[in-house]
């Protein structure tokens, strides 16, 4: 039997909740299929087959929480084997009728066009984009999640070109003014948040987009135009 674990959850993350089961007990699994959700406060983590076989257990219900390194469940990986092997057995049963015709003779198929995922600037959908191309790659991060954990790369997946422009654009004007007007302060916030964004997709979660909202009106105050104030008159001199 094979065990299905829960994988490494991140940095500081022990725990996550499994939200749901893709694979009921008995379904057959190939290499890759997605067979269980977890839910973590930060990230949604897929757990894949590592090999082929059958589900035969389910250690872990929905709901449950779960810690890393726990049995979510079990693969017999002789399930698949055993289901190959009893085919031959079959098909000469199978062919003693079909020799009394003569067989039809038949043109080849024409193999099916091969399905190619549409981008994600076109469906919206940034994960099922970055799943395609791992599945097609046979690569996963380290968490095997579907987030790249770069901003600037969710961006240009999700929105395309122009909205990477429009994220640059929104970090490096504010940062061009500060720096014009000797705003050092505000300069790193800026700064510190555009590194942060290679490495997290900090505007992808609510705290991330509080945090940058927060920050940046605090810091970027002084660039707001002041207007007189309807309780004290102008004076002329």
């Amino acid at each position: 039997m094979l065990p299905i674990k829960v994988p490494p959850l991140g940095e500081s993350i022990v725990e996550a909740t499994v939200s749901k089961w893709h694979k009921n007990e008995g379904d057959a699994v190939a290499a890759g299929d997605t067979l269980v959700e977890l839910d973590t406060d930060k990230i949604t983590v897929e757990v894949p087959a590592l090999k082929p076989g059958v589900l035969v257990k389910r250690a872990a219900a929905e709901g449950d929480v779960v810690h890393v390194d726990d049995v979510l469940g079990e693969i017999d990986e002789t399930g698949v084997a055993a289901a190959v092997g009893a085919t031959p057995a079959a098909a000469p049963a199978a062919k003693a009728p079909a020799s009394a015709a003569p067989p039809a003779a038949t043109s080849p198929a024409a193999p099916p066009p091969r399905s190619t995922p549409q981008p994600a600037s076109v469906t919206g959908d940034v994960k099922s984009s970055m799943k395609a191309e791992g599945a097609a790659l046979s690569q996963t991060n380290i968490i095997n999640s579907d987030d790249p954990h770069n901003q600037y790369l969710y961006t240009q997946v999700g929105l395309g070109l122009a909205g990477l422009l429009t994220l640059l654009f929104c970090l490096g004007y504010p940062a061009w003014r500060a720096w014009d007007d000797g705003n050092y302060l505000y300069l790193s916030f800026l700064f510190l948040f555009g590194l942060l964004c290679l490495t997290e997709s900090a505007l992808e979660v609510q705290s991330g987009i509080t945090f940058f909202a927060l920050f940046n009106a605090f810091l970027s105050y002084k660039y707001i135009p002041e207007r007189p104030s309807i309780l004290m008159p102008a004076t002329h001199g």
